[in-house]
């Protein structure tokens, strides 16, 4: 959260974040359904997309019809929700296995970077 906030809250997407970050915002304001954004916006043609999964452009859409608009909210959002999702791995394997287990599934999870 700490490194989103100093390097990353005013800075553009660019690659997948903008694709991702584009295509939530169609989405949400209703100007297509998966839509490539690259080309929409270069020619406003509308052509439909699936070169990115589809759940975190929904997750993004959402974000932004509850007033994460930019790019830097919706950063601080996929913190908490990664901050959630790790501590919840803690949570199961705590019940599963004990607290040492839980702590240790926990810190695994936070510095693994495809969690």
């Amino acid at each position: 959260m700490v490194w989103v906030l100093v390097h990353q809250i005013h800075k553009a997407p660019i690659g997948d974040a903008f694709y991702f970050h584009e295509q939530a915002r169609f989405i949400a304001n209703g100007s297509g359904w998966f839509i490539a954004p690259l080309q929409y916006l270069g020619t406003h043609t509308v052509a439909q997309s699936a070169q990115h999964p589809p759940v975190w452009t929904l997750v993004l859409a959402f974000a932004d019809v509850i007033g994460l608009k930019s790019y830097g909210s919706q950063l601080i959002g996929a913190c908490f929700l990664g901050a959630t999702a790790v501590f919840m791995t803690g949570l199961a394997a705590r019940e599963i296995a004990g607290a040492r287990v839980g702590l240790i599934a926990a810190a695994l999870a936070a510095v693994y970077p495809n969690y």
